[in-house]
């Protein structure tokens, strides 16, 4: 099979299909009938679903929560689990975020890299492979989530109803070469009930939009106090490389902190400075228990709103192999302990595939054919659909030498990382097929 050629008859249909995708806006929005996650991740499902037939593959929409599209025969199935949902835009776009807009050749977009990329590329890779060998003796079935990003509720549907577990796969949803480890992640809400005295200073704070991003705006007003309004700016990331960004929530609180500004509660925001704001890796809460596989513990807050009512806090932790999640919340039940209250809202464990896999040493291969250079393996604190099967790792799209924005403003993929992307994509894909 020529790969190249293939490659190069496919590219321009992958990117075109990308932009249509990308102009679908696919956070999650309210459930209605017929769209567990809001109207445009079912929109996007459909459109993803109905482009798979018009190729001649077969499909299945599983109740609108996920769908995939499949090609080849017989008992073994490769999955490739990937998604459609992406996270709010946030600020700091130079382009419309929803727009598919190319410049220089690079495509920019909310999704362009996580995940719809990858979608559109496996989706082009499946139909090369489909017209190159019209029998192949597996199954190769592409999964399209549309909850990802807001807990993966998808996949554990898909699970729920008994659908067919992958016997060997990958999910194209992190960096090469491939990601065999990802950190166990637990989503806290920290809240406490106050009660204002209109009369006196008290603080209003309204920054952040999701626990797992670094938050890039914040902003706070100190009624009937001398300071009025003010405004802090961050840089968004990932919640599971938090020191790459710069959290506006952190840089607001330490200021109000710093200045000794008076207002009432005072007390709980130096609090939630000091053991919430002062660093990335929980250092300061006592659960940083670094390992040598998963590196430090992360800490992000992701979110913080301060009303007449309440103070809530929301945070992405994310930790390695020498600390569980109960130390985790015994330590804030230690500090946060005066009329707080601590509540799990999302927890996952670590996941590890040990580097003697087979099908982990044959997607290595591949990539170190097309890019000649050394595969080797990473540990991560990003979670991916990976961790939802026993044996299956991360594998693509990211090239680590270059900034995609993802979870940011202006993420983007070149054109020609789309390239070799599906080159290292057919050649893995063959290499599991030989399997």
């Amino acid at each position: 099979m020529d790969i190249s050629r293939s490659v190069d008859n496919s590219l321009n249909r992958t990117v075109e299909f990308l932009k249509e995708l990308i102009k679908i806006d696919t956070q999650q929005g309210e459930p209605i009938s017929q769209c567990p996650f809001g109207i445009g991740p079912k929109k996007s499902l459909d459109k993803t679903l109905d482009y798979c037939t018009s190729l001649g593959f077969s499909v299945k929409n599983i109740d609108n929560y996920i769908g995939y599209a499949e090609i080849g025969e017989g008992e073994e199935l490769i999955g490739i689990p990937m998604h459609l949902d992406v996270v709010p835009p946030g600020d700091g776009w130079s382009v419309d975020p929803f727009s598919g807009a190319v410049i220089d050749n690079v495509i920019y977009g909310r999704g362009a890299i996580d995940n719809k990329g990858a979608v559109s590329m496996l989706i082009h890779v499946l139909k090369n492979i489909k017209d190159m060998y019209p029998t192949i003796n597996k199954r190769i079935r592409l999964i399209f989530g549309t909850n990802e990003e807001t807990g993966m509720k998808c996949i554990k549907y898909y699970l729920d109803k008994g659908e067919e577990i992958p016997s060997m796969g990958f999910t194209p949803d992190a960096m090469y070469p491939v990601v065999n480890g990802e950190k166990g992640r637990v989503h806290i809400r920290i809240e406490k009930e106050i009660k204002i005295d209109k009369s006196k200073p008290y603080i209003i704070v309204n920054g952040g939009t999701k626990e797992n991003v670094v938050p890039s705006y914040c902003t706070a007003k100190i009624i009937n106090g001398i300071i009025s309004e003010l405004t802090t700016k961050g840089v968004a990331v990932h919640a599971s490389n938090p020191e790459k960004g710069e959290n506006a929530i952190s840089k607001m609180i330490i200021k109000i902190v710093k200045d000794n500004m008076d207002f009432q509660y005072r007390e709980d925001i130096e609090l939630v400075s000091k053991y919430l704001c002062s660093d990335y890796y929980g250092d300061a809460l006592g659960i940083n228990q670094y390992d040598e596989v998963f590196k430090s513990t992360t800490l992000n807050l992701g979110i913080l709103k301060v009303n007449e009512e309440k103070i809530i806090c929301e945070l992405d932790i994310r930790y390695g192999k020498n600390i569980v999640l109960n130390n985790i919340i015994d330590r804030f039940k230690k500090f946060f302990c005066n009329g707080w209250k601590i509540k799990i809202i999302d927890h996952k464990d670590l996941h590890y595939v040990d580097e003697s896999s087979l099908v982990l040493k044959k997607l290595l291969e591949a990539y170190e054919k097309v890019t000649d250079e050394n595969g080797y393996t990473i540990a991560m604190g990003g979670g991916t659909y990976a961790s939802w099967f026993k044996d299956m790792v991360a594998f693509g799209p990211k090239f680590l030498e270059y900034k995609t924005g993802g979870h940011g403003a202006d993420e983007r993929v070149p054109i020609e990382h789309i390239r070799k992307n599906m080159e290292i994509y057919t050649l893995a894909l063959i290499k599991l097929l030989e399997l």
